[in-house]
């Protein structure tokens, strides 16, 4: 319950609560706010959504482009308003409607829609094939690393066997102990790893492209809580100068944000296939793609990594 209520606890994200209401804090936030959200969203899975009153888009997401404090927002006749009321000298003044800042987000939004269909189903089709492709591989590796070490177990057995019956000399079975002991702990150790990793990037990818796809959508019809969660999705920052707000794109979303703009540019995207009543994604169009599923598995496997790494954290500080 202790561990539950620091969760929920926004101190760490630089925000104080004093008699129910909320003040920007004086000091380096600990966690970063997209962590935050994505937490409340796990701890609300399954259970009624605690709605926070008053919540609105942007708060505690949008940093202020002259001095990085948190960027404040508050109602006013029937508006949100942001504004920097850093105690830090900020060469930024003026504020922005939240309405206008919606606006702008949903171009951005665009800017991830690939130009086709067929692309997206290309894709997650291509990323899903080199992902069995490498589990097929890593089961190989470990049956035959499961193998080797039942065979050095039952290799150590016999020796001590041999050793107690006297059927090989003292200074032989120190030899071969040793040897067959470091052996079974390399393998025992490249076991280890294999087991630890974590194998479900090529579905974080997949989800990744898809949520892009439909981020414009989500962010036009859903509730304040899934924009908010969808903002952590897409972008790393989002930061605020005077009027004007300016984003930076997650590793990921980058990536397919870049592969958009180059097939744009291509003057052909589909051309016909050996069926003349059918059309395929050009030699141009695959290979751009073909590029952004190798960086977008990459990009997904030191999220999950990284993932993986935070959940051990977290357990070797309890234990």
């Amino acid at each position: 319950s202790y561990v539950h209520s620091m969760l929920k606890n926004k101190f760490y994200i630089g925000i104080m609560t004093w008699m129910e209401k909320e003040y920007a804090g004086a000091y380096e936030p600990l966690l970063d706010e997209d962590l935050f959200e994505r937490v409340q969203a796990r701890l609300t899975s399954g259970t009624t959504p605690v709605v926070e009153k008053h919540l609105t888009l942007l708060k505690g997401k949008t940093k202020c482009f002259g001095c990085g404090a948190t960027v404040s927002w508050y109602m006013q006749k029937g508006n949100w308003y942001g504004e920097c009321k850093s105690n830090k000298p900020c060469p930024i003044k003026g504020t922005a409607r939240q309405d206008r800042i919606e606006v702008e987000l949903a171009e951005y939004f665009n800017q991830l829609i690939a130009p086709h269909p067929a692309i997206v189903a290309w894709v997650k089709k291509e990323l899903r094939q080199v992902h069995h492709e490498e589990t097929e591989t890593h089961r190989a590796i470990t049956s035959q690393l499961t193998n080797r070490y039942n065979i050095l177990v039952r290799q150590l057995e016999m020796m001590y066997e041999d050793r107690l019956n006297e059927n090989i000399t003292p200074e032989f079975y120190e030899r071969k102990l040793k040897e067959k002991t470091e052996e079974r702990e390399q393998v025992s150790k490249q076991l280890a790893k294999l087991s630890g990793e974590n194998r479900d990037y090529m579905e974080q990818g997949v989800d990744i492209l898809e949520r892009t796809q439909n981020a414009a959508t989500i962010f036009a019809t859903k509730p304040v809580e899934e924009q908010r969660i969808l903002l952590g999705d897409i972008f790393s920052n989002i930061i605020l100068n005077g009027n004007h707000m300016e984003v930076v794109w997650r590793p990921e979303t980058e990536i397919i944000r870049e592969a958009v703009q180059k097939t744009k540019r291509l003057k052909n995207i589909l051309e016909p296939s050996s069926d003349p009543s059918k059309m395929v994604l050009s030699e141009a169009t695959r290979s751009v793609w073909l590029a952004l599923a190798n960086e977008l598995r990459t990009a997904s496997m030191d999220y999950a990594d990284s993932e993986v790494r935070n959940i051990k954290g977290l357990l070797l500080g309890v234990a």
